[in-house]
């Protein structure tokens, strides 16, 4: 179950009005967990004007990233461009780049400026738009129930900055929910399983995950967090 405090910053940033408004409730969240460095960032979809990169990195080293166009052997966007959608946690990836690689000297520079550990949450959705949360620091370590409620943070913060940044360009579309899958969702915001859905509203697992995936589907969105934060964003459901 996600930590009160995160669902109280799910309310903050569906309130923030700018961009800099979520940064600075990204700071506050954060702030007392070795977090020292954060980005949100959009790396593969449509071609917009402009790519939302929101945080604060270290300028030099955002500078060079770009520059030198590390992106293109970062092994943290590979991993985001091929799809997998499992949180990338620096030091499991580090065991996988080989030393004195491209790779490898793109993680190594990295901590010179302070990013020595980290994780990254992918954030996909349809039609191949792929973006990440970033979190780094030189001691963080996050237990497995900050890193839970981070995930949903990080998603939801994405959402806000993404309608803010993209707004009044085309008008969203009308989503429609069935009472049923309102309810499942609602549940799937507190945590539960597809198993212990299925118990609490006398259905299959099967059903249940079939309503997840329609949500899914409906939203445009390709992972469950994502489907919660979008519904919120879209008052579809309370939380």
């Amino acid at each position: 179950m996600f930590s009160h405090s995160a669902l109280e910053m799910v309310t903050r940033f569906n309130e923030a009005k700018t961009k800099e408004q979520c940064v600075e409730h990204l700071e506050a969240f954060t702030r007392g967990h070795g977090i020292e460095h954060f980005m949100i960032a959009e790396f593969v979809g449509p071609i917009e004007p402009d790519t939302m990169l929101e945080g604060h990195f270290p300028p030099e080293w955002t500078e060079t990233y770009l520059g030198e166009q590390y992106a293109l052997h970062d092994p943290i966007v590979h991993r985001l461009v091929s799809r997998e959608g499992r949180d990338i946690i620096w030091s499991d990836l580090n065991k996988l780049v080989q030393r004195k690689s491209n790779a490898w000297k793109v993680m190594n520079e990295g901590r010179d400026f302070g990013l020595h550990e980290g994780v990254t949450y992918p954030i996909l959705g349809y039609s191949g738009y792929v973006a990440g949360a970033t979190f780094a620091g030189p001691r963080f370590d996050p237990d497995p129930e900050f890193r839970a409620a981070l995930s949903l943070v990080a998603a939801y913060a994405h959402s806000r900055m993404l309608h803010i940044h993209r707004e009044g360009r085309r008008p969203q579309e009308p989503v429609i929910l069935t009472a049923r899958e309102r309810e499942v969702l609602r549940w799937a915001a507190q945590g539960k399983s597809d198993w212990e859905i299925g118990e609490i509203l006398c259905i299959s697992e099967h059903t249940a995950q079939k309503h997840i995936e329609n949500v899914k589907r409906k939203l445009g969105v390709s992972k469950r967090i994502q489907a919660v934060v979008e519904a919120v964003k879209r008052s579809l459901i309370r939380i």
